[in-house]
């Protein structure tokens, strides 16, 4: 593993001189505004900015902690398991996002990080982030929404394993894959679906077949349009009734 636990084939693509938040389409998102102050120069967080390829690890899933992910271009993915392409799917990091942060609490990656597409990450050293967050109050409370953000991802990949039904489900997870892919494509409801159905149905407890057959009822419903990878929801109202319904029918599985 490289510096701040990246791979060392993934590509640098930032020189030390270049590594800034200046510029960044998701300041303020993954990382707080006032990273790059109006007057002065900008505090240093990002130690090596990363060129991933698609299926590329990030990291192994018990790496030692050293360092969080900001998620600049792509989607990434969490994975459980000892095989990298083969474990659970545990979760999803777009642009914006930060990946990583389960390894605080017991200094090790609980979960690997692999790439989806290509893809551009930020690695910041949590060192860093923290040393400046007991500087500054709004670099603190940041940090804090961060984490609160990570235990809602967890809750909310939990919920439609113990509730939702397999269309509750794939619908549920449409609108949450819509809404996160908007912040990088500006788009809530046509977006392009990076991942296999075998990942959405790993992430979901469904089986690829499943998820291939609720897809289909949905075009069949008019809810959503798909060509290839390319998805439209059609009606975001119905949907989204559709994945609020909880209850447990018979194709749960």
């Amino acid at each position: 593993m490289g510096p701040g636990g990246a791979p060392v084939s993934a590509a640098a693509v930032a020189t030390q001189e270049a590594l800034s938040c200046r510029g960044c389409p998701h300041l303020g998102v993954c990382m707080p505004a006032l990273a790059v102050p109006s007057e002065g120069k900008p505090v240093r967080l990002i130690s090596n900015r990363l060129l991933l390829q698609r299926r590329e690890p990030l990291l192994a899933q018990g790496d030692r902690f050293v360092a969080v992910y900001g998620v600049r271009r792509g989607l990434l993915k969490g994975v459980l398991g000892t095989g990298a392409s083969s474990g659970v799917v545990t979760g999803f990091f777009f642009p914006g996002d930060v990946a990583g942060l389960d390894g605080i609490a017991m200094d090790r990656h609980p979960t690997g990080l692999l790439s989806v597409t290509d893809a551009e990450v930020c690695v910041i050293p949590f060192g860093r982030l923290e040393a400046w967050a007991a500087r500054s109050s709004q670099a603190q409370r940041h940090l804090h929404r961060l984490l609160s953000k990570e235990i809602g991802r967890s809750c909310m990949a939990l919920l439609p394993l113990a509730r939702l039904t397999a269309a509750q489900r794939v619908a549920d997870f449409l609108l949450r894959f819509a809404a996160a892919q908007s912040h990088g494509s500006g788009s809530p409801s046509d977006f392009v679906l990076a991942l296999t159905l075998e990942e959405m149905g790993s992430h979901l407890g469904l089986q690829m077949e499943t998820v291939s057959r609720v897809l289909s009822q949905l075009v069949s419903q008019r809810l959503i349009a798909r060509e290839g990878r390319s998805l439209r929801i059609l009606e975001q109202g119905d949907l989204g009734r559709l994945a609020r319904a909880q209850q447990i029918g018979p194709d749960a599985g």
